[in-house]
């Protein structure tokens, strides 16, 4: 993310708080990458970087409120949060940095991450969390996450310290310190008791498959180890998984929508492409599961062919035929033995418990060393 994006919706409680943006790619290097990798059908499931941006994050809220029926319901991850909140919370109880990554609107992190603080500060007569870290790259979620926990500090009578931070996590896992003590001014991690969550089966949205005949565990194995370089050795890394393959859910017109926009965020913000056409007359939204592989892809099928173009001095052609399936993002839907099973030493990650409602399953890990899958 360059240092000055777009600003969506109303920034003033996020500026505030002194918003570090990652400033390594920006989003039109970013958009690039994607439109390249994508229309070329060279990089699959990478377009979950840029699927947030300008109308992403309201359609895929929209999405989520169809998805419990336009009722004003928790999600399925929040229903076992909700469930199992007292041995999620003595999970994380000492901690005293709280890192969301990827928290989603208002609504999700009140019902998810903000019910785990509320059950801490419900039992501990002296809780010891004090900063909470958001880590997203969408700025309209971002804003949302900052105003829940003003929010929550007004109801609480505690003053916690934010720390946004606008950009995809695994991009910044590695300086995570340094922005923690020369950004924020902030303890570093091995000097901090942490706890980190992660809902919304973030985890699992995995990108460049290279088989959909196997479960992707290298790809899990490296989001886990990117996680838990944002904590010390002893703390708890929390995250959500689905395990159920029906492709019902994701089937739907308000998702369509949502991926439906990834085009036009290619259009609209890819240095020098022209002659991309969208919407429905071009390409439609089609999930396939891949039941070895605990996989759903997420494609858009082309209605009509079409010759899209960089034109920099040189031009690339991107040429696109009818039926063309363009893969956007890949959902993994692991069973609990698939994540359990990934060795601690290439994540750094030891499993400590696991609770479900359902088909949804919400697990935590303590971190027990350095991850070797990132160093190898």
């Amino acid at each position: 993310m360059n240092a000055q994006p777009k600003i969506l919706g109303n920034t003033s409680s996020i500026d505030k708080h002194n918003t570090y943006r990652n400033e390594d790619l920006s989003i039109s290097d970013l958009v690039k990458a994607v439109t390249i990798g994508t229309l070329g059908k060279t990089d699959t499931g990478i377009a979950g970087s840029i699927a947030y941006l300008d109308q992403g994050a309201r359609l895929y809220e929209a999405f989520i409120t169809d998805a419990s029926a336009g009722k004003d319901e928790p999600s399925a991850s929040a229903n076992v949060i909700s469930i199992h909140k007292g041995s999620l919370a003595n999970q994380m109880r000492d901690s005293q940095r709280l890192i969301v990554v990827g928290g989603g609107s208002k609504k999700s992190i009140n019902n998810q991450e903000l019910s785990l603080v509320r059950e801490i500060f419900s039992k501990a007569t002296k809780p010891q969390l004090s900063e909470i870290v958001l880590i997203d790259v969408s700025e309209s979620f971002l804003t949302q996450q900052v105003e829940a926990i003003e929010n929550i500090s007004s109801s609480l009578g505690t003053n916690f310290s934010i720390r946004p931070i606008q950009a995809e996590f695994t991009s910044i896992s590695d300086k995570f310190d340094g922005i923690m003590t020369h950004h924020f001014g902030s303890k570093p991690v091995r000097e901090t008791r942490s706890a980190l969550s992660m809902t919304g089966f973030t985890l699992t949205n995995v990108e460049r498959v290279t088989s959909t005949e196997h479960f992707p565990s290298t790809p899990i194995e490296e989001r886990m180890a990117h996680l838990s370089r944002f904590v010390n050795i002893g703390d708890t890394v929390l995250f959500d998984y689905s395990t159920d393959l029906n492709i019902d859910y994701y089937d739907t017109r308000s998702l369509a929508a949502f991926f439906n926009n990834v085009p036009v965020i290619m259009r609209d913000k890819c240095p020098n492409l022209n002659g991309l056409s969208t919407g429905d007359d071009y390409f439609r939204y089609r999930p396939k599961a891949f039941p070895a592989a605990r996989l759903i892809s997420h494609t858009l099928a082309a209605e009509a062919g079409q010759n899209a173009r960089i034109e920099n001095g040189v031009t690339r052609v991107f040429t696109i035929a009818v039926g063309d399936r363009l893969v956007l993002m890949y959902s993994a839907r692991p069973t609990v033995s698939d994540i359990e099973g990934r060795p601690s030493e290439n994540t750094g990650l030891e499993s400590s418990m696991h609770v479900s409602s359902g088909k949804t399953v919400v697990h935590t890990f303590r971190k027990v060393g350095e991850p070797s899958i990132l160093a190898l």
